[in-house]
Order: structure tokens, then sequence, then C-alpha cells
């Protein structure tokens, strides 16, 4: 081999400087999120021990832990992204998703429900082709197009209406009927039928919440809703987040986790704190680009999922069957690349009642090796550099002499190759 072949295959191992370099770096992301992924699990299951100690904190009322629940007939109530005001005109309601029950023929209603703070919102959306006000001439009892809401103790509160405007809502229980100033609602008509909003007391519904549209035409009347008519039948329960809940799990808040508790039915009864801290590395941007691209890992990461009140997740589903478990998901916000979520069962005298899950961002860790990247990538750089340097003016002179040796061999020549 000739002597610059064997320099140029020399100089090739320079090119395992940044794959040592890599390596390193994949090494030690591996390692922060190995070390993250413990920490988070360990904060989850600190917190699930905090909260067992008190099944009511979940659970105010008992039965709802044993019952069994139809999840497709129960009203969740997030808190209210934005201030409700009852005016039956809705337009703070285009961020809450909506729950559709269908009739016959041209009968259906969009419900859509927030907590706003110790009182529960309700929008209805009915859509009908005939609306039939209520005619008090026509008979003391309700004739015409109503809502009916029913609550855990047997009371019920009718919600009717001779003309557009605010509703005087009337409460019913047994043989006892009277006005119910605490509750508020108005009706307003729409194109394809009308609309209700109401705001009631959350104290009186002893946390059981179910409601009947009654549709009257000429054809007769039609029932829809979550409940219904049979003897002795209870409402469904309904899903709030409990009363200081939320407080009990900031006290475990810091930074950049976001915790939720979510009960044994999969629905999520509390939020406190957020995923992004707020703070940006103050590496250079480029370097941040190369880090990340890097150290991008698809394996085992899901997609993340959007979901209002019930969470099937798989950590989740774990957690509810008693073992403690967590997965990474992408997340399009770019302050949370990856998020990382750890979910630890709450046990109460032996059984599973719900979960906690505790949930990060992979960016603040990866934030702490940004420096340390930069570094690594200087010295590999400075390193390549010099053992090129080297090797050139290795070569340089080693040329060098092997062009005098040859000129000296020249003139110790005759002209006939004679010494």
């Amino acid at each position: 081999m000739k002597l610059h072949h064997q320099l140029l295959a020399v100089s090739a191992l320079l090119l395992s400087l940044p794959w040592v370099a890599y390596q390193t770096v994949r090494e030690m992301e591996s390692a922060l999120r190995a070390g993250q992924a413990q920490a988070l699990s360990a904060t989850a299951e600190a917190v699930a021990a905090s909260l067992s100690v008190d099944a009511s904190r979940l659970y105010p009322y008992p039965n709802r832990l044993d019952e069994p629940q139809d999840a497709q007939q129960q009203l969740v109530f997030l808190p209210a992204r934005e201030a409700v005001i009852v005016d039956g005109y809705g337009n703070e309601w285009e961020s809450t998703p909506a729950r559709i029950w269908q009739g016959e023929q041209d009968l259906a209603v969009a419900v859509r429900s927030n907590a706003c703070g110790k009182r529960l919102c309700l929008l209805f959306d009915v859509t009908d082709g005939d609306v039939r006000y209520d005619n008090p001439s026509r008979s003391a009892a309700t004739n015409g197009d109503h809502i009916v809401l029913h609550g855990g103790d047997g009371s019920q509160w009718v919600l009717a209406s001779s003309a557009p405007g605010a509703i005087n809502v009337l409460r019913e229980r047994g043989k006892h009927s009277m006005v119910d100033t605490e509750v508020i609602a108005q009706w307003q008509d729409t194109v394809n039928g009308y609309r209700v909003e109401v705001s009631l007391p959350v104290d009186g519904l002893f946390g059981r919440l179910g409601f009947r549209v009654v549709d009257e035409d000429a054809e007769g009347t039609q029932v829809i809703g979550n409940m219904s008519l049979g003897a002795g039948m209870a409402p469904p329960w309904l899903i709030r987040e409990p009363e200081g809940l939320p407080a009990q799990l900031a006290i475990f808040q810091r930074p950049g986790l976001r915790l939720r508790v979510i009960d044994r039915f999969h629905w999520q009864l509390a939020e406190s704190g957020s995923i992004n801290t707020g703070t940006v590395s103050d590496a250079h941007w480029v370097l941040r680009h190369v880090y990340r691209a890097v150290l991008r890992n698809g394996a085992g990461v899901l997609p993340a999922e959007r979901i209002e009140g019930q969470f099937t997740r798989t950590e989740i589903s774990h957690a509810l069957a008693g073992q403690s478990g967590g997965q990474w998901y992408r997340n399009d916000d770019p302050q949370a690349r990856q998020l990382l979520s750890a979910a630890a069962p709450m046990r109460h005298q032996g059984q599973v009642i719900g979960a906690v899950v505790a949930e990060q961002s992979n960016e603040p860790y990866l934030s702490l090796t940004d420096h340390a990247f930069s570094r690594l990538l200087k010295i590999t750089l400075l390193a390549m550099a010099l053992t090129g340097f080297g090797l050139l003016g290795y070569a340089s002179w080693l040329s060098w002499r092997i062009r005098r040796l040859s000129r000296a061999a020249r003139g110790m020549l005759g002209q006939k190759g004679e010494w």
C-alpha cells in the first residue's frame, strides 16, 4: 500500500471520534430518561399514598365507589375555562365538548356541562322541528316542550317556559312543588329548535344528576335523556371535582409537574400544575436543535392523547389494576417535545380506589445537558482538528525526509550508475 493511502486510512479513523461522541450523548440521555422515570414514579406513589388515607377525598358519597356505573349516561363537570353567563346564548361554551343523545325522527339534544365553583352549569341544545311552549291556561301541569333535572334525593326541577327568556324553575319533590330561586335558567330559540342554559347549586343534588328532554307534539310525547322513568331508578352519579382535592394536590406541586387524580372508573377528578416550566436553556439555538435531533428517539413513544374527563391510557389502566407504570408520549407543544406519564394506584383497605398520574416534560432534563453537549462537541472538534493537523504535519515531514533521501541517493550515483 502506498504511503498516501496509508495516511488516508489512518485519517479515516478520525471519523470514529464523532461516533464515540454520539454514543456518549445517547448513553447520557438514556440515563437521564431512566432517572426521570424513576423519580416521577416515586412522586406518583408518594402522592397516591398520601391521598389513600381517606377514601372520602375521592368519593364524598361512598356508594359511588362500589355501585356499577354507565359511563355513557354520566355527566362530567370539569372546571369551566371561562366565566359562564347564564343568558341562553352560550357564547362561552364553544371550547366545551358536547355529548349528544339522539331520539326518534328529528329530536336530539347536545349537552355541555361545566363546574362553576360551587355551582353546576349546563347547556342544552335541543334539535326539534316543532317547538311547543308551555301554556298555563291549558292546564296546571306542564304541557309543552320542557326539560326535567333529577337529583339524588328524589327532587326534580322542571325547566319549562311560555316564551323565550328567563325561566321560573319549579322544584318538585313528592307531592310538594315550589319555585326554586336558587336555580337560574334561560330559554332561547334557535334555528333548529331551542337552547336552555341553567346554573344550579351542587349541594342540593346529593351527588347525582339526571335529565330528560320531553318533546310534546301532535304525534304524542317523546322523551330522551340519560335516565329512564322506571320505579326506584336513581339518576346517574355526576362526575365533578371533589371539594378540597386540588388543594391537597397543590401541596406536592413543583414547577414542570402536573398531577391528576383518576377514580376507579377512569374519570379525572382533579388536576393541578403544568408541564411547562417557563424556562428556556441559554445554550445557542443551533446547538439545541442539533442536540434534540441527535436525541430524537421514537422507540416506545406514543402520540399524545387529548381526552376530556375519562382516560383509558395504558399506564392508567395498569394502575387501576394495582400495578404502577409509565409511558412516554409525543407532545405537540414546542416547550414539551416528549411527555413522561407515571401512574400509581391508590389503595384503601386493600381495594384500589383510584390512581394518581404524574406528568412531566423531558425538556428540563435535556436542558441540563445542553452545556455538557456543547463542551463535548467543542472537545470533539478540537480533537479532530489537532489530530488532523498532526497527521498533516507528520505526513509533510515524512514526505520531506523521503525527498531529501531520494536526492542524496541520486547524488551518490555516477552517470553510469557507479558509486
